[in-house]
């Protein structure tokens, strides 16, 4: 399902990268449309921010994913 594969992609690729771009993710063109809708409720939720082009951790993401200070430089500056 595209809401669990999008959760999981997004998360796992903010621990690991700090931030992101939806070009970036590893989705269908097809898909995109609909990946993009859900980072916006992600968004809402405070669990993402976008900036520009770049999608970085939010307040809930940087709590409860204890993300480490390389992250946090990664996706904050």
């Amino acid at each position: 399902m595209l809401v669990d594969e999008t959760w999981e992609t997004v998360l796992a690729t903010l621990k690991t990268e700090g931030e992101f771009s939806l070009d970036e993710l590893p989705f269908e063109q097809s898909e995109l449309v609909g990946v993009w809708k859900i980072l916006r409720r992600l968004e809402d939720k405070n669990w993402v921010q976008q900036d520009g082009e770049l999608w970085k951790p939010g307040a809930k993401a940087q709590m409860l994913l204890e993300l480490d200070g390389s992250s946090l430089e990664n996706g904050q500056n």
